[in-house]
């Protein structure tokens, strides 16, 4: 059978915005130039942001074990290489296929419901993303930056918005899910199918969101996103000293920020144009001198692309998969 015509499509807009953002970083860096600077760079710090690499991976794996925590017998090392895998499917897949795959083996290696698990990564998690990246750019357009990123009725409108999201999901979270709900409002209003579908997969969807039921969990799990971010930034400012920029460690937030909203939604394969874009705008409007913001674009992101794939690979190894049983993995249809 030929490969469906949604797929074809899929593939040529991805094709599209791949030879868009090449395009735009071949006009707006000068690769060559920048490829050249890579040779000046200091082992010592790059050595160290790779170090520095594998903490956050690991903080977030921890953070990911924390969302589960109503679970017992997830151990932080299967996360750990289910998160890695993720990761890397999303460097070379868009629009985060990698974290669908991220559900698919959470629920193959450790028996939990799918539907529970798509909580923990697409609402937990995005949320808690969101509400730290907000504090973030707030604390850094009105603190911590010379260079305000946002103006502060836009700071306080973001802060609503996540703000409001999280009440609201904490308000979900605390709904009452036992008894049939099948037979009650509203659900009982719905066709018999979606009905049934509701009353086999709320349930579990709500049980995901337990990082949001309890204050006490939702409090750690803010904290230790804020500790995600915090050794993120550690990391870009270790590549920082490596390019021998001149930038105070506060000033890598912006850095880490622009990388990250840009990792959050994978446009192209391994992100190549819009991490460099990103990154090279943020450090030149910190006032870092135009060829040195495009070798640490450069460079920062070719250290990135070394790291997660040779993780990934190496977090297949240790479960025992292979390439085809990812495949058979995202195209699974088993029930959540």
């Amino acid at each position: 059978m030929g490969m469906p015509m949604r797929h074809w499509r899929r593939l040529l807009l991805h094709a599209l915005l791949s030879a868009l953002f090449l395009g735009a970083l071949l006009l707006r860096i000068d690769v060559p130039a920048a490829l050249r600077h890579l040779r000046t760079v200091d082992p010592v710090w790059l050595t160290l942001a790779v170090g520095v690499f594998g903490v956050s991976r690991l903080v977030q794996a921890y953070r990911w074990r924390l969302f589960l925590w109503h679970r017992r017998g997830v151990s932080v090392g299967d996360l750990l290489a289910i998160h890695l895998i993720g990761t890397l499917v999303n460097t070379v897949l868009p629009l985060r296929v990698g974290d669908v795959l991220r559900v698919q083996l959470a629920g193959q290696r450790l028996r939990l419901p799918r539907a529970e698990i798509t909580a923990t990564v697409f609402v937990v998690e995005t949320l808690m993303d969101w509400l730290t990246a907000a504090l973030l750019l707030a604390a850094g357009s009105l603190f911590l930056l010379h260079v305000p990123l946002l103006s502060a009725p836009t700071v306080t409108l973001i802060a609503l918005l996540v703000t409001a999201l999280v009440l609201g999901t904490s308000a979900l979270a605390r709904l009452d899910m036992s008894g049939d709900l099948a037979a009650r409002r509203p659900w009982c209003r719905l066709p018999p199918r979606p009905r049934r579908l509701v009353a086999a997969l709320l349930p579990r969807f709500v049980a995901g969101l337990a990082a949001l039921r309890d204050p006490v969990a939702a409090l750690r799990a803010i904290l230790i996103s804020l500790l995600v971010y915090l050794v993120e930034t550690t990391m870009y400012w270790c590549l920082g000293q490596a390019f021998g920029l001149d930038l105070a460690f506060t000033e890598y937030f912006g850095i880490m920020i622009g990388a990250n909203l840009v990792l959050a939604v994978p446009l192209t394969p391994w992100n190549v144009g819009p991490f460099e874009l990103a990154v090279l705008e943020m450090a030149t409007l910190l006032g870092v001198e135009r060829a040195a913001a495009e070798s640490y674009a450069l460079g920062a992101h070719l250290v990135l692309i070394i790291c997660i794939n040779t993780a990934g690979v190496a977090a297949l190894w240790a479960l025992n998969l292979r390439l085809r049983d990812l495949v058979s993995a995202g195209r699974e249809q088993s029930p959540a």
